[in-house]
């Protein structure tokens, strides 16, 4: 009967901490949905608040430092606040400690750092994810519509057909591919 007790008390307390953990992330997702509605609609302090909170709620869920990061780069940008440019990257960074295969993350991030003329780091970023990801077509997939937004069409053509070779039938990495065909005539 005494060792039953503590066993049962060390299995209750993991299921309240299982539980608990379960509705951190529910509410966490509730204010990250929550925050897109009011961005959605221009509320962008209402949106942050929502973000944060959700951060806050669930600190290791990747999406929260995403919005966090994409509202205060949305922002930074109509506002020409370089303080909330420089908390968008800290925040994008924070999204890949969480999620190094977020695309929308590596995505925001590359274009943040091409607004600021910093073409070469936006490179470096997808291109160490490809190194670290070869097999994973979104990582080869933004680093070619990054190179096509740069002007070499020659690299993302390679990019895309490497994508192509990993999933055949990727609908955005043929319709892009598509597109450069046809711009080159």
């Amino acid at each position: 009967g005494g060792r039953s007790r503590p066993l049962w008390s060390v299995l209750g307390c993991l299921l309240i901490a299982a539980s608990l953990g379960g509705c951190a992330r529910f509410i966490s997702a509730s204010k990250n949905a929550e925050g897109v509605r009011l961005l959605q609609q221009d509320k962008y302090q209402q949106a942050l608040a929502e973000f944060q909170q959700a951060a806050r709620i669930d600190p290791q869920n990747p999406d929260a430092f995403y919005n966090l990061a994409a509202t205060y780069h949305r922002v930074g940008r109509l506002e020409n606040r370089p303080g909330y440019l420089e908390q968008a990257e800290l925040l994008y960074q924070q999204c890949l400690d969480r999620d190094p295969n977020h695309v929308d993350c590596h995505r925001g991030l590359a274009v943040l750092l091409c607004e600021q003329g910093r073409q070469q780091e936006a490179i470096r970023l997808l291109q160490g994810w490809v190194d670290r990801q070869p097999r994973l077509p979104e990582a080869r997939i933004e680093l070619a519509r990054l190179y096509d937004e740069l002007g070499n069409k020659q690299a993302g053509a390679e990019e895309l057909l490497a994508s192509l070779a990993i999933v055949a039938h990727n609908t955005w990495a043929l319709m892009a591919l598509g597109k450069l065909r046809e711009e080159a005539g």
